[in-house]
Order: C-alpha cells, then structure tokens, then sequence
C-alpha cells in the first residue's frame, strides 16, 4: 500500500539518503520508455556500469504519467534513491559512477541531482540524462507533476515546485553520456516537432547545414517544420505526431 510505503520512507528520512555513495542495492532505477530504438542498450549500458539486473522499465504516455509512476515505482520499492532516465540515453559506465559519487557535494535538503549529456540534435553538453531523487521526497513531489497543458517540461516544472519548497535542483557538471544518438525516424520527427515548441533560438540554419550528410535531420527538420506550425499545445504523447514516418 502506497501510504504505508509513504510513512515508512518518512521514518527513514534523509539519514539513509545521506553522503555515503550509492551502490545498485540502495537504488530503484528505473527506465522510461515509449518504444526507442536504443531501449535494450540503454538498460545493457545502465546494467553493466551499475553491476546489477534490477532495472525497471515502463512504457507510459504521455510523459506526466511516465513520470508519475517512475516516482511511484521508487516509493514502493523504499531503496533510499530513485534514478531515473529516458530510454534516449546512453549512459558511459565511469561517468555515472562518477556522478553518483557527487551525491556528498550538494547542500541537504536537495531534491534533485541531475546530470548533462550530449545531445545529438543540439550539437553540445546539456543538462538531462540521469535524474537522482532521495525517495524520503518522492510522495511530496508527486503533487507538483502538472497537468498535460501547464508545462512542455514535467519533470523540470516539478523540481522547480520542490526547489521553492527549499528542497533545491542540483545539475552536476558531468556528461554521463550520449542523448538521441541512433533514434528511429518517428522519434527524431517528434524530437524536432517538441524543439521547435520548447528550445529557443533557430535550430533550422545548423540543420540544414548537417541535413547535406546526415538523414537524422533531414526528418527532424521534417518535424521542426511542423512544429513551428503546430496549433494547439504541444501533446507529450509519443503517439501523436509524426504517424506519416514509417522508417
């Protein structure tokens, strides 16, 4: 039972969550997914660099309710640390066991500590990847997911939510590894619909420029076209757009 589970996380509180470096048995880790092409070398990757079989991956839509029931995951398996990540990311072994070591550095109270990577589609080191929450905080932060239309950035909106509760966001400075490198054409029209809505700046000039070699942007353009266009809020569902590429 949920609440059970709550109260015994409170009774734990943030002592077990404290300085030492986690290891596998003292993390729920859990996988989002929505059908990526790289999901079975995500969870390989995250395997082997954290020695351990014990991974969970689900496949919910749209995002809020992924993100909704990751946290749920962690709060019913009481580990002092839930990690999450997307099924978009390829985690490099020495890296994450070098962000895990970081979990000393921040202040107390944190409630986020999040880590960088490259991202394909942007061309450089941006914060995303791997996001690591003290399970004591998790049932509170669940009543700051928003609802479809209040944010392009659930997981974002709901640390910020907790930041200004003084449970603050932590980015580590590492890049654990690669973000949407070898994504299905679907996936990467989809990508460029979203960045059309959510990044600023012009991503068209770079994309058209990489598009003369690489097929990957010529569909993501396909769909940063599109996005620009959208009308409507943008659905954080996988399932929504981009049903015309097939390949």
């Amino acid at each position: 039972d949920l609440c059970r589970r709550t109260d015994s996380l409170r009774m734990k509180g943030s002592q077990e969550a404290g300085a030492m470096i986690p290891t596998a048995k003292d993390l729920t880790i859990v996988i989002r997914s929505v059908g990526e092409r790289t999901e079975a070398l995500c969870r390989r990757l995250l395997c082997d660099a954290l020695q351990t079989e014990d991974i969970v991956t689900i496949r919910e839509i749209p995002f809020q309710k992924a993100l909704r029931r990751s946290l749920e995951i962690g709060i019913e398996n009481t580990r002092p640390w839930t990690l999450c990540t997307d099924a978009d990311v390829l985690v490099d072994a020495a890296a994450i066991r070098g962000f895990l070591a970081g979990v000393a550095a921040p202040p107390s109270g944190w409630f986020s500590m999040s880590s960088q990577c490259l991202c394909k589609l942007l061309g450089r080191i941006r914060p995303g990847g791997i996001h690591l929450y003290p399970t004591a905080l998790l049932p509170a932060a669940l009543h700051h997911i928003p609802e479809s239309e209040e944010s392009a950035r659930p997981e974002t909106f709901m640390m910020r939510a907790m930041d200004r509760l003084g449970h603050p966001m932590i980015i580590r400075p590492e890049a654990i590894g690669l973000h949407d490198f070898e994504q299905s054409y679907h996936d990467l029209y989809r990508k460029g619909l979203q960045h059309a809505i959510k990044t600023g700046g012009d991503l068209t000039p770079s994309w058209r420029r990489l598009a003369t070699t690489d097929a990957d942007f010529r569909v993501s353009l396909l769909g940063y076209r599109a996005g620009r266009i959208l009308e409507g809020p943008l659905q954080l569902d996988s399932s929504c757009y981009g049903a015309e590429i097939s390949t």
